[in-house]
């Protein structure tokens, strides 16, 4: 009997969530913020409205009214197209909030576009009010929800439930520094090893799972929604990309640890090359505005 499945039992039972669970709380997550932003489009459109005509002179106005009403499809959607309610982007960074700024932009470039095409006599006042605000709300809201997010996180909740992979050292540091940074919302439930026999993880808590060839065997056994390979790992190219092939269809993220420590997140680009993406560490700079403030 091997070591995975000797541990199926015990990963059982501490999971206490099937495959099937897994990832509930993003769905209700991102409803809730699409709610919110539907809601902060209203709000900021009648601002707007009731700023831009506070006599109610509804017989000119008529246009802006509807554009009142369909404010929260055209908010929401313009988030929605510039990727402001994917998972990965959500609770975590700086992307996510540039993403909403980005959103701004394009409704701002898009509507402006609109009245020049058709010469359409659109108030600048209403424009003006109604857009910012609706950027400024968005960020205050999920600024709140993220903190929310972060609370529940340090009680054990709204999880990613982790099988690191790597060396033995690789791994336990890895564990050592997410258990440290418990507002990341990554556990890990598991470890595939390509070195060591597991001593130091036994200390830790992380049940072994196997080795490079037990992964996706683990990943069903934990109910695993991310497989994060350490760094140092003894793991080529090939076998790499043979992991992903073999985690299609499984709903499982794969994350590749850098082992780069304290490098600010804005430093860090992925820079493609003809199927070796490398990432590019950009110097660190004390001009411009950073030095002005």
């Amino acid at each position: 009997m091997s070591v995975l499945d000797r541990s199926t039992r015990f990963v059982d039972d501490v999971s206490g969530v099937g495959v099937a669970r897994r990832r509930r709380w993003e769905h209700r997550y991102a409803r809730l913020l699409v709610g919110y932003d539907a809601v902060v489009g209203v709000v900021a459109a009648m601002s707007a409205y009731l700023l831009r005509f506070p006599d109610g002179s509804l017989s000119w106005a008529y246009g802006y009214a509807l554009a009142t009403f369909a404010a929260p499809l055209l908010w929401v959607g313009a988030i929605a197209l510039s990727g402001g309610y994917e998972a990965r982007v959500l609770g975590l960074g700086s992307e996510e909030f540039q993403r909403i700024f980005r959103a701004f932009v394009g409704l701002t470039a898009t509507i402006g576009f609109v009245s020049y095409a058709f010469k359409a006599d659109i108030a600048r006042g209403y424009v003006v009010w109604a857009l910012p605000l609706a950027m400024v709300l968005s960020f205050l809201g999920h600024y709140a929800f993220r903190k929310r997010i972060h609370s529940g996180r340090s009680r054990g909740r709204y999880t990613y439930r982790v099988i690191a992979v790597g060396g033995e050292e690789s791994v336990a540091d890895l564990t050592a520094q997410l258990r440290q940074e418990r507002y990341c919302g990554m556990q890990v439930v598991g470890a595939c090893l390509s070195s060591g026999d597991g001593a130091r993880l036994v200390g830790l808590g992380v049940p072994l799972l196997g080795g490079l060839e037990d992964v996706v065997q683990a990943v069903r056994v934990c109910g695993a929604d991310t497989v994060a390979v350490a760094a140092g790992a003894s793991v080529g190219p090939a076998r790499l990309r043979r992991l992903s092939w073999e985690l299609e269809g499984t709903d499982t993220d794969l994350v590749v640890a850098p082992g780069l420590m304290e490098v600010a997140g804005p430093r860090l680009h992925i820079r493609p090359m003809t199927g070796l993406p490398l990432l590019h560490v950009e110097e660190p700079e004390f001009a411009g505005t950073r030095r002005v403030v």
